[in-house]
């Protein structure tokens, strides 16, 4: 694992958290994913705690220290610790007492094999000490070297005490390449109207982080086949290989809502999108980069070829998120509308040569174009500006001397 320096020092603190709790005289041990993570060789995105100490503990010991606490999670057991480098989530050690498919009431314990036993995925359920070493109470590590995916116990009965596992399922498998078995897959089928039970939003970010994932193909050919996919999106239709393989080089912030454009990419009606989008509950600019994928490349063949307007068209992009043009649209459109592929590869030459340009200011000022050409604020001076900002970017003039004269010869002639 090449960590990076970051990453060490996250590392250090989160282990030095532990020794904290345990100088206390507590139990502590890095749990779940990072575990998984780190036996992968893949730099954690987070270092989280598992501790016997419960949340009022965890308050005092940090407190005491002068380290601020934050109760995130505190009827499940969740302190976030905030230290110097990162904020660690410190979680009592916890087993079900219910579950009714979306929520699981717990009880705080001091057994790590319990805690283990309430998880999901085998894999998921690995706990590390500070000297790095593993518990593994499920074969989590022998089943990620095996390329397997297992739940924890019976799959049908890790389902039903919460849903939205049939979701991560298909998630772990696309990120991991860890195929779960045909028993899995049939008690999937047999389960999956328990979807019905969960929040949009939840069933969304899990949707979203599967197609962010590299393993795409099988996990989500079997989404159709088992009928989930019709039943979290119907619009969609499945994307083939090609798709998939030409979608893992999009930078990753866009790279899951290129490929769920790309799923509905027989929806045309911009009101459908738009409602598509918001049933999702999609975040205001994922809904405009959907929308833009689509509804905005349904009029590419209609955009002329001038390197202002599609400077215009980049302006737009990075209106909604910066760099969403060259390492998002253009590679979905791509793959949306293969018959334009002359304006699209003329759009992504301008912005590629032409860039410059767009963030460069112009050698006017306003005040200066009003008192040269008696303006005043209005529709009359937009127009002027618009036509400068066209000018300039057609590079029809460079300097200030050579805008002053072009707009002269424009104003006069009426076509500014």
């Amino acid at each position: 694992m090449n960590n990076s320096f970051a990453d060490q020092m996250r590392q250090k603190e989160a282990a030095d958290l532990i020794a904290i709790i345990e100088d206390a005289g507590f139990e502590a041990r890095f749990a779940g994913g990072c575990v998984r993570d780190r036996v992968l060789n893949i730099t954690p995105k987070d270092y989280d705690i598992a501790t016997s100490a419960n949340p009022n503990d965890i308050c005092t010991i940090f407190k005491q220290k002068n380290f601020k606490t934050v109760p995130t999670g505190i009827d499940h057991g969740t302190i976030t610790v905030v230290m110097k480098h990162s904020a660690y989530e410190v979680t009592t050690l916890r087993k079900d007492v219910n579950t009714d498919g979306r929520h699981a009431q717990v009880e705080f314990g001091n057994s790590f094999e319990d805690d283990a036993e309430r998880r999901d995925f085998t894999i998921n359920a690995m706990f590390e000490d500070r000297s790095g070493r593993i518990y593994d109470f499920f074969d989590g590590k022998k089943h990620l070297e095996a390329k397997e995916l297992h739940f924890v116990g019976d799959a049908k009965l890790r389902m039903q005490e919460d849903y939205l596992r049939i979701l991560r399922l298909f998630r772990f498998w696309a990120r991991f390449n860890c195929t779960p078995n045909k028993q899995t897959l049939q008690a999937v089928e047999e389960l999956g109207a328990g979807l019905r039970q969960i929040s949009q939003e939840r069933i969304s970010s899990e949707l979203l982080g599967l197609l962010e994932s590299q393993h795409l193909q099988a996990p989500l050919q079997a989404m159709f086949d088992s009928q989930i996919m019709l039943m979290i999106l119907p619009e969609a239709k499945t994307l083939s290989a090609d798709h998939i393989l030409n979608t893992k080089a999009i930078y990753m912030p866009f790279r899951g809502i290129v490929r769920l454009s790309l799923l509905l990419h027989e929806v045309v009606d911009p009101a459908q999108m738009q409602s598509i989008a918001r049933k999702l509950k999609l975040s205001k600019k994922q809904e405009q980069i959907l929308l833009a994928c689509n509804v905005w490349g349904q009029a590419i063949g209609h955009i002329p070829a001038k390197q202002s307007n599609f400077m215009a068209l980049a302006d737009q992009c990075d209106s909604i998120v910066e760099g969403f043009f060259l390492k998002g649209l253009i590679p979905a459109w791509k793959l949306l509308y293969p018959d334009q592929l002359d304006i699209i590869s003329q759009a992504e030459k301008t912005e590629e040569t032409k860039r410059y340009l767009r963030n460069s200011s112009l050698p006017l000022d306003t005040k200066e174009i009003m008192v040269e050409f008696n303006l005043i604020p209005g529709p009359k001076l937009g127009e002027v500006k618009d036509a400068l900002i066209t000018s300039f970017r057609d590079e029809l003039w460079h300097t200030r001397d050579e805008g002053l004269k072009w707009l002269r010869s424009h104003i006069d002639a009426g076509d500014a």
